[in-house]
């Protein structure tokens, strides 16, 4: 007989590991178990799991989790996204913001913040929008802008994600 901390360890254990897979089918098969049941502790801790680890190859789950998890999943992948996404990551932001219009509200400004994060751009949460920008711009030639306020300014604020500062220069106009 397992003690419950013991169990607890042991599913943790399996959770951590998933998240370090590196087939996609599996990565897969693992965002559709994480959806599924996204509503219980075990999505929660699989996405927690996921945002502890840093490979490029979790962000097809993390977009699949966007589209099909409860809100609070949905921002944990937008985290993981923001740490590891690039250009590529722009058409399936909006996709997800599409998908998201009846959603909640929260949940569009975050996508917003992650786009306007990586295009530099600010349309909020208009997906009409970010999809008629993307239109004329998917084929330029075109970097991830750097949020405005670079440089150190000696606070907590230096360690902070772009999403992150993203926020923190929205705070400051307001």
């Amino acid at each position: 007989d397992l003690d419950e901390s013991a169990a607890s360890d042991c599913l943790l254990t399996v959770l951590n590991a998933a998240a370090s897979f590196q087939d996609p089918a599996a990565l897969a098969v693992f965002a559709d178990s994480i959806v599924g049941q996204k509503n219980r502790p075990f999505a929660r801790d699989a996405m927690a799991a996921v945002c502890n680890h840093a490979h490029k190859g979790l962000l097809p789950l993390c977009f699949k989790v966007l589209e099909g998890g409860s809100d609070d999943l949905k921002l944990m992948a937008l985290d993981t996204i923001l740490s590891h996404g690039d250009k590529s990551s722009v058409e399936l932001l909006i996709k997800s913001m599409k998908a998201s219009e009846k959603g909640s509200e929260g949940v569009l400004i975050r996508i917003g913040r992650a786009l306007m994060s990586f295009t530099g751009q600010d349309y909020g949460g208009s997906a009409t929008n970010w999809a008629g920008w993307w239109e004329s711009n998917k084929d330029k030639d075109w970097e991830i802008k750097a949020v405005a306020g670079g440089g150190s300014t000696g606070t907590v604020t230096d360690s902070l994600d772009s999403s992150r500062k993203t926020e923190v220069e929205l705070l400051k106009k307001t």
